[in-house]
């Protein structure tokens, strides 16, 4: 309890380095997978992935069907670039527990990455026919109706931000996605819309 409070002090006040330590120490004692998970959070958006993978590998070992782990093994491949090996481990996922949202969402996210649109489209609605309060699958094709260019992109956009308005992703793809919808349609602002929506 105590070392925990530290760990989120130390986060909270800028002090990296105690906080590693402190957590590190935490994992060392006690051998809990959720702070490991929290750990491995960390070190992924440092862009440490190789001290992530031999983190999430220890949660795996003790535990091979812990969401979080899988979740986040898939994140740090996603992050790398390994997007047929992310897609492999959500697939993981989806064989332990076939409607988990988060897991969904990540799939019909790679499929759109890879332009394959009906793929992606299957993962997105189906993250709105299990959960249809869960903004990530409106999230989803508000993302590919802009890909495809299609006029629902606003109502799939708007409906995620009036489920969960402080979702990261959800804020991102508002800031960055409304510029390139609303932009006039002369060709020079065609052009920025296009760039912006990459």
């Amino acid at each position: 309890e105590i070392g925990a409070l530290l760990y989120k002090l130390y986060k909270q006040t800028g002090k990296d380095t105690q906080a590693e330590t402190e957590i590190k120490s935490l994992i060392a004692i006690t051998k809990d997978n959720k702070l490991r998970a929290t750990y491995a959070v960390d070190l992924i958006s440092k862009k440490r992935y190789a001290d992530a993978a031999a983190i999430v590998n220890d949660i795996l070992i003790t535990d091979p069907s812990n969401l979080d782990g899988l979740m986040l093994k898939a994140k740090a491949q996603k992050a790398q670039g390994q997007l047929n090996e992310a897609n492999e481990t959500y697939k993981m996922v989806s064989f332990i527990n076939e409607n988990y949202v988060p897991a969904c969402y990540e799939r019909g996210a790679i499929y759109l990455a890879k332009n394959d649109f009906d793929r992606a489209e299957t993962f997105f609605k189906k993250c709105t026919t299990v959960e249809p309060n869960n903004a990530l699958g409106w999230l989803g094709l508000a993302k590919l109706a802009k890909a495809k260019k299609t006029a629902d992109y606003g109502t799939m956009l708007a409906k995620a931000k009036a489920l969960d308005p402080t979702n990261p992703d959800v804020i991102e793809e508002v800031g960055g996605g409304a510029a390139a919808v609303s932009a006039p349609a002369s060709k020079d602002s065609g052009k920025d819309a296009t760039k912006k929506s990459k």
